[in-house]
């Protein structure tokens, strides 16, 4: 993306601005878990990936329930060419913008990675 970029989060703010890491555009399937004992798992699309999170299109009627921004979930993803079995990692939903949401991975202690 370049630096004139904006998104509906920024409210017209260069999104590199924003940014601390810079972010890939990728079209991947993921899956999203639920951590609320519920067992729900959500399909997704992810859109956007960089060291700290991704962003994803989540099709909200795999599973019952709502993802609701500030739940640590875990997202299991494979990344096409660098591993061969999907891996899951913890995250915290930070946005949403109507199927659109964003998640920062956390480390084991449950802060942002970046």
């Amino acid at each position: 993306m370049n630096s004139q970029t904006t998104n509906q989060r920024g409210a017209g703010t260069p999104e590199s601005a924003q940014r601390q890491n810079p972010r890939f555009t990728v079209a991947e399937p993921i899956r999203i878990y639920k951590l609320d004992g519920s067992n729900a798992a959500f399909d997704a699309i992810c859109i956007d990936m960089a060291i700290g999170g991704i962003s994803a299109n989540v099709n909200r009627l795999t599973a019952p329930g709502e993802l609701v921004v500030g739940e640590i979930v875990e997202i299991e993803f494979l990344i096409s060419g660098v591993n061969k079995l999907p891996a899951r990692h913890p995250a915290r939903i930070v946005y949403r913008n109507s199927d659109e949401y964003g998640f920062a991975f956390l480390d084991l202690l449950g802060t942002c990675i970046a």
